[in-house]
């Protein structure tokens, strides 16, 4: 079960990537299998924390600072932890586990 939740955040991923980068999302697709799902993972969580400080969280009237300061606690702590609801936080996680991320890259 916890295999195929976590093809779905796989997919969540790849998604956020197709919406705001069709060419990015394009050029992945030459690369393959587990570095593909890495950099979409990587390209998802970065375009969220973008999406914060471009404009989202203020039009939903949501402090950006705020919004980027909890979004960088959640995604510090993700690698912890082998399940979050988030999909593309869950993403994330399992790339930051399997590559070894050290904190300061973060």
């Amino acid at each position: 079960m916890l295999s195929r939740y976590d093809q779905a955040a796989s997919r969540a991923a790849a998604q956020v990537m197709g919406r705001y980068s069709t060419s990015f999302s394009l050029a992945t697709r030459l690369l393959r299998g587990r570095v593909r799902a890495d950099i979409r993972h990587l390209y998802a969580v970065v375009r969220i924390a973008d999406e914060l400080v471009d404009g989202a969280a203020a039009q939903a009237h949501t402090d950006p600072a705020a919004a980027l300061d909890a979004y960088e606690k959640t995604i510090l702590a993700a690698p912890q932890q082998r399940l979050h609801t988030d999909l593309v936080v869950h993403a994330y996680a399992l790339t930051a586990r399997r590559c070894g991320f050290p904190r300061e890259y973060l």
